[in-house]
């Protein structure tokens, strides 16, 4: 498990984003499989909702390629985001590429058949090199 290298006193909360509900159930628990309490979002306004609620966000995991996401102002909101939490961006190269500009800020993990093992190790080192509160 990459979770116990985390000792930590706190619960901590990701959010995970993708058009696709699969995607988002998969890596839901596959997460939480790793001590996470994770919730799902299928827009960008949901991300929104979740990352400036009042409870505690750790990281968010989102594939920019969100149905609402071209008029949410991704580019803004996300620089946003990302003074408050890590964002760990989860995409095909080729979308990554094409939204860098929305991605200065992130961390990138390729979107593929066996990415998720990947994605659970950047996330494990992203929190553990961030003091949590």
């Amino acid at each position: 498990m990459i979770r116990q290298e985390i000792s930590v006193s706190k619960e901590i909360t990701l959010i995970v984003a993708d058009r696709n509900h699969h995607v988002r159930e998969f890596l839901q628990r596959e997460l939480a499989s790793e001590g996470y309490t994770v919730r799902t979002a299928e827009s960008f306004r949901h991300v929104l909702r979740l990352a400036f609620h009042p409870d505690a966000l750790d990281l968010l995991i989102m594939d920019p390629n969100l149905p609402d996401a071209e008029e949410s102002g991704i580019s803004e909101k996300l620089g946003n985001i990302a003074r408050r939490v890590p964002i760990v961006i989860h995409t095909y190269l080729s979308d990554y590429n094409e939204n860098q500009k929305i991605c200065r800020e992130t961390a990138f993990v390729e979107k593929k058949g066996n990415s998720v093992e990947k994605l659970k190790q950047v996330v494990a080192e992203i929190l553990k090199a961030r003091p949590l509160t």
